[in-house]
């Protein structure tokens, strides 16, 4: 059991540090692409750290800005589990 558990932590972690740079930037592109957005703002979009450009430049109610919000939303609780992996091998 205990070692399903640290499966678990560690998988979390492997996802959120390789999966998803990948998926939200592939995400961003289509949103970019979709909404047809001028080309110095679809720059700001994809390039600025943290989904600044998406939140500054994309309307609430875009079809794909729900999408990218629950993903971004999966990715952060898949982070908090990796940081609970983290904790665990500093100081146990």
């Amino acid at each position: 059991m205990f070692k399903v558990g640290l499966f678990i932590l560690q998988s979390s972690m492997l996802i959120t540090i390789y999966v998803s740079l990948i998926v939200l930037f592939l995400l961003r592109i289509i949103l970019v692409l979709k909404n047809k957005i001028n080309t110095r703002e679809a720059l700001i979009i994809v390039f600025t750290p943290l989904s600044i450009g998406v939140y500054l430049f994309l309307p609430k109610n875009k079809k794909y800005r729900k999408l990218y919000d629950i993903i971004l939303i999966i990715f952060a609780a898949l982070a908090i589990i990796g940081l609970i992996f983290t904790i665990y091998q500093r100081y146990f």
